[in-house]
């Protein structure tokens, strides 16, 4: 099952194709699929070389291993694209191709000393010693008695890791590697994802390595590597939190941030895909007791529910699509028994567990799950959802007064819409069970559900579902 991004793919092919739009921030929320939209439009899009870096495996401590561990990220995935090492015309000045000869072997020791602890293997080894042989061949035909002068000084300059004047041989080999991939009508792009998934010591000092490197030569348009864009891919959201908890909410982030994109943040938002898939997948589970959990029947009150309560979830981040998609054909059932005080009954009898008894399943603590209900507020869902929901959690919310015994209960005041002015009219709302064979569904006055805040009973049904019955 593939989520449709067409829409999005010519959004943000429109948005990257902007003039002097270099320095690019793709934001989108956890899970909702960003790695995967974007390696999609780079297949279907042959104008764009991406070069792609995952910084999360940076586990080090200073600025200058970072920046040299993005240069091997960089070499590696630049060979992946298919460099000609035995047609690359490198570009270099002759001084610079001077200092290249004549540091080769500690260039290439000190790459694969860094390679390995990146935990590469050696199957690009050959390619690299392909490259030194033919470099040593052109050295011998080089007049060495030329631009000494040139080359002392960049062996005092250049050779220094992490200066901001840093130029030495392995960022000259990349620039001349980025320029041989390019073509009259294509454009090479470096793609560095999640990250906002590292550690948040590392988050700010790799963007601020980034921007220091990106005014090349004093040119802020001229990126060190001769990439023609960046692409930063997080959610800038969860990067703002994390800067304001390390450095304080007074401290202004957007001042911060906006010199890491060239003109907008590229919000992606497929969440309307998403949820078009919510019922897909809800009517794809497969169970010999399918029919009785009801998810696979359009017009079932289970189904309705958990439909209702899955999309708010979604909308609110709190499940994302790689989550939902692991549900796709499966196979479930709910045969757990609960304890009432009538006796012992299965857990399928009441709409409402078997609803939170699937959900729960995509959380990884029970703990998330009470985070992300009480994330649900009264404005998230219309009047028809309302009655559904309603109709299904409210015996549960009101357990402790009922204990799921049928008969005609007073509602309490604290599940009342209290923003509601006309409440006054309505505080004998009753609501009654007919039978204990009813999967838990209670009548009520249609005229009443204005006055109740369907997210609190959500909320009151799962403290008591997580009090008593998980």
């Amino acid at each position: 099952m593939e989520i449709d991004i067409k829409e999005e793919i010519e959004r943000f092919s429109s948005f990257l194709a902007e003039e002097r739009n270099t320095n690019i921030i793709f934001s989108g929320i956890f899970g909702i699929g960003k790695t995967y939209f974007i390696h999609k439009f780079f297949h279907n899009h042959n104008n764009y070389t991406p070069i792609y870096i995952t910084p999360v495996q940076y586990s080090v401590s200073s600025n200058e291993d970072i920046f040299e561990y993005i240069k091997v990220d960089i070499l590696f995935e630049l060979m992946n694209a298919g460099v000609n090492l035995e047609k690359t015309n490198f570009s270099f000045s002759a001084c610079t191709q001077m200092y290249i000869m004549e540091n080769i072997d500690r260039l290439v020791v000190s790459f694969f000393k860094k390679a390995e602890k990146l935990k590469y293997g050696t199957d690009i080894i050959p390619s690299f010693f392909k490259l030194k042989n033919k470099l040593e061949k052109y050295k011998n035909d080089l007049n060495t008695d030329q631009n000494k002068e040139a080359l002392s000084f960049l062996s005092i300059n250049k050779e220094k890791i992490g200066s901001i004047y840093e130029d030495n041989a392995t960022t000259e080999l990349i620039r001349g590697l980025v320029e041989s991939l390019k073509g009259e009508d294509k454009q090479i792009i470096l793609v560095i994802d999640d990250l906002d998934r590292i550690d948040p010591e590392h988050i700010f000092r790799i963007l601020n390595i980034l921007s220091v490197h990106e005014n090349f030569n004093g040119c802020k348009e001229e990126n060190k590597f001769r990439f023609d864009k960046t692409i930063i891919i997080c959610d800038i959201d969860n990067v703002r939190r994390i800067y304001s908890n390390k450095y304080g909410i007074d401290v202004d982030f957007n001042g911060y941030i906006d010199k890491f994109y060239s003109k907008d943040i590229f919000y992606f938002n497929n969440i309307d895909n998403i949820l078009n898939h919510i019922s897909m997948i809800l009517k794809s589970l497969n169970s010999n007791k399918c029919d009785e959990l009801g998810f696979s029947i359009n017009e079932h009150k289970t189904y309705n529910t958990a439909k209702y309560i899955l999309e708010k979830l979604v909308k609110k981040g709190s499940i994302n699509i790689r989550t939902l998609l692991k549900y796709k054909n499966a196979n479930i059932s709910n045969t757990r028994r609960i304890n009432i005080p009538t006796g012992r009954v299965f857990a399928k009898s009441y709409i409402c567990l078997i609803v939170f008894d699937f959900i729960r399943k995509m959380f990884n603590s029970i703990e998330n799950m009470e985070y992300s209900i009480y994330k649900l507020n009264r404005y998230d869902f219309c009047s028809d959802e309302c009655k559904e929901i309603v109709s299904s959690f409210l015996f549960l919310s009101e357990y402790e007064r009922n204990n799921f015994k049928p008969g005609e209960y007073e509602l309490s005041n604290h599940l009342l819409d209290d923003t509601n002015t006309d409440i006054c009219n309505c505080n004998k709302i009753k609501y009654h069970l007919l039978s204990s064979n009813s999967y838990g569904i209670v009548e009520i006055e249609d005229n009443c559900l204005e006055h109740l805040d369907t997210a609190k009973i959500i909320q009151s049904a799962f403290e008591n579902y997580s009090k008593y019955f998980v």
